[in-house]
C-alpha cells in the first residue's frame, strides 16, 4: 500500500490554493472551479472547494501536514518571499494554512 494523494477541503477555496502553490511550490497539473491537483507526481495534494455537491469536508479539529525540505533557512526565506511567516521552532518551522491547520517543515535526513 503507498498514499495517493492529500484531499485538503476547503471552504476558502482560492486562499487554500494559493497558500499550497506558495508553500509546495509544486505546479498544478489539473484545476477546475473544485478542486486542484498540485505535484511532481505520487503523493499529491488536491485542495478541493467544500460544497453540498462533494463528499469532501473540512475537518473539526485541526490536521498536521509534514513536508521534509532539504535546506531549512532556505525554504524559509523563499516563503517569507510569498508572504507567509514561518516560525522557527528548534530544528523545524511551522506555519498554519488559511483554515488553521498546521504546517511542519523539517529536514530531510
Amino acid at each position: 500500500m503507498r498514499l495517493n494523494n492529500i484531499v485538503i477541503a476547503a471552504h476558502d477555496y482560492e486562499s487554500m490554493r494559493d497558500f499550497y502553490k506558495a508553500l509546495t511550490d509544486w505546479p498544478v497539473f489539473f484545476e477546475n472551479d473544485k478542486c486542484c491537483f498540485l505535484g511532481r507526481g505520487k503523493p499529491y495534494v488536491v485542495v478541493h472547494r467544500v460544497g453540498p455537491e462533494t463528499e469532501v469536508n473540512a475537518p473539526t479539529s485541526t490536521m498536521c501536514l509534514d513536508f521534509e525540505v532539504i535546506d531549512l533557512d532556505a525554504e524559509v526565506v523563499r516563503l517569507q518571499q510569498f508572504g507567509l511567516a514561518p516560525v522557527m521552532k528548534g530544528e523545524m518551522a511551522t506555519l498554519r494554512d488559511p483554515a488553521n491547520n498546521l504546517i511542519e517543515l523539517v529536514p530531510s535526513e
